[in-house]
């Protein structure tokens, strides 16, 4: 077992992923009915989720299964009581699917490996930290909160295009999303910038397009078109 540095109370305890009411409401769909401290696993995907869709109707791509209960959209790095062997343990054998994986060692072996990324991950951040989770990747809660990430409109349905979706950072597209929502429009020229702010302000029909550059400096747009009530992510052509 690695043993966490400090004092001889934390003799017995790992960092581990676990659920938290922290941030709630930073995403509009967000939401917690796991216990506070409840392990948690990765959510799994159903026929009704919408890849890039942040607000949409259904979170089970985006969010977090207690091992015994429950299910979260925001979790975050605590110490829990368990050796890192029981902690697998625990990830296997509570696992929706365990039964169908009692003579299946290959599926086990997978499960093992996903509970040991999760521990891994969990060891590089100090406790307390609180994620989210979009895209494939952790989002850590820090990266969106601050005094200006009051919603100023609704993004209605948001739609990411394929070539963003390949080439742009995750993060940077959730963290931009949460900027463009609150009336932070980025990099585009002031003239636009007074249009999208008098859009938002009056809530009346009309189109509010930012600028972004993700962490690897790739220009993305984000375009919402309030009549209709989408947004789109997109990477413009430059040719």
């Amino acid at each position: 077992m690695r043993k966490v540095k400090g004092t001889d109370n934390n003799i017995g305890k790992i960092k581990a992923i676990v659920a938290t009411k922290q941030t709630q409401g930073c995403r509009n769909n967000d939401f917690c009915d796991a216990p506070e401290n409840e392990p948690v696993r990765l959510g799994r995907r159903c026929e009704k989720c919408t890849v890039g869709d942040i607000d949409g109707p259904c979170d089970c791509v985006e969010s977090f299964n207690g091992f015994h209960k429950g299910s979260t959209t925001t979790v975050k790095i605590a110490l829990v009581e368990m050796t890192r062997e029981q902690y697998i343990e625990k990830y296997i054998d509570t696992h929706p699917l365990a039964k169908f994986y009692v003579a299946k060692d290959g599926c086990k072996r997978e499960l093992k490996k996903e509970a040991e990324g999760l521990l891994l991950f969990a060891d590089k951040y100090e406790t307390g930290t609180v994620f989210g989770f979009f895209l494939g990747a952790f989002i850590s809660r820090d990266t969106i909160k601050g005094k200006n990430t009051k919603p100023k409109f609704d993004l209605g349905e948001v739609k990411i295009s394929e070539i963003s979706k390949r080439i742009l950072d995750g993060r940077s597209i959730l963290s931009a999303l949460k900027r463009h929502r609150s009336g932070d429009w980025g990099h585009v020229p002031d003239i636009n910038a007074l249009q999208n702010d008098y859009i938002a302000k009056n809530g009346g029909p009309g189109a509010i397009l930012s600028q972004y550059y993700d962490s690897g400096k790739k220009e993305f747009w984000i375009y919402t078109d309030t009549l209709r009530g989408k947004t789109l992510v997109i990477v413009p052509d430059k040719e």
